[in-house]
């Protein structure tokens, strides 16, 4: 995708706004010298650096007709990597169309972990195949064949929650994939929203995931393409019925969709800066 396309700028409702400005999302492209692009991610104490190498010919895939991704995610040395919570863990694998006209199956995996964690090389190989999940679709891996590209993570600083961990790491990616000037059938972003215990009977969202926030019993990260109705990607942690789930989503959507503007907004002044 053109990094023209994103010279537009969306329109936002006054609500919209008003949810831009809770956001905290600060996003910065073109940090890491001699990489093809770099993108830097800080949003809800998760600070995510992503440099992207490619796409370059590769001795190992010169039989292949597509681009070969490599995807590597690592927490800094000093940087403790999140916990699951005990209930469990739940990973949509499959890409959901939001639009309801259209029939679409959902294939669902689970996992369940301890509230004493796992080791950290085993949350940056879960937060590294999400990433694989939700961004490999959009790559047109069938321009660059016999290539290889490479993505490097590196998350600086934790948010204390694997979802919101993830949500960083995967804007991140997709702004340092289109500052490479890969081409990608689109953008995508992900936000992490959660759901406390009921209070009163009725269940209440969080619009951001506090850090260390204990009172959240559930949380949902959900990935969504930027100019299209489709959901790449969802991670889920914690007991949601169906319609807290449906909630949780919207949510998630909406904060999406006025995250846009300001991903867009990086890759606008990479490209005034080049002219």
């Amino acid at each position: 995708m053109p990094l023209s396309n994103c010279l537009s700028v969306p329109l936002l409702t006054e609500d919209d706004a008003f949810v831009k400005k809770s956001l905290g999302l600060v996003c910065s492209v073109g940090q890491v010298c001699d990489v093809s692009g770099s993108a830097l991610v800080t949003e809800g104490g998760a600070e995510v650096l992503c440099s992207v190498h490619g796409p370059r010919s590769s001795q190992k895939n010169q039989t292949m007709d597509s681009a070969q991704v490599d995807c590597e995610v690592r927490y800094a040395p000093l940087v403790e990597a999140p916990t699951f919570s005990t209930f469990g863990t739940t990973g949509v694998v499959s890409t959901t169309s939001m639009d309801t006209s259209s029939s679409s199956s959902t294939q669902m995996t689970t996992t369940s972990s301890s509230a004493s964690g796992q080791p950290k090389s085993f949350i940056e190989k879960m937060i590294c195949e999400n990433l694989r999940v939700a961004l490999l679709g959009m790559i047109r891996v069938e321009s660059y064949p016999k290539m290889n590209i490479s993505i490097h993570t590196t998350v600086m600083e934790s948010s204390g929650n694997i979802g919101q961990d993830l949500a960083a790491a995967i804007t991140c990616v997709s702004l340092a994939l289109a500052d490479a000037s890969i081409e990608m059938l689109d953008l995508v972003t992900a936000s992490t929203v959660g759901l406390p215990s009921e209070q009163g009977g009725q269940p209440i969202i969080h619009h951001s995931v506090p850090v260390g926030d204990q009172r959240a019993s559930s949380y949902v990260t959900v990935c969504s393409r930027c100019n299209a109705p489709e959901i790449p990607q969802i991670w889920s942690e914690g007991r949601l019925n169906a319609q807290q789930l449906f909630r949780l989503l919207e949510e998630g959507c909406r904060r999406n969709t006025v995250k846009q503007t300001l991903v867009e907004a990086a890759l606008r002044e990479k490209v005034v800066k080049g002219i």
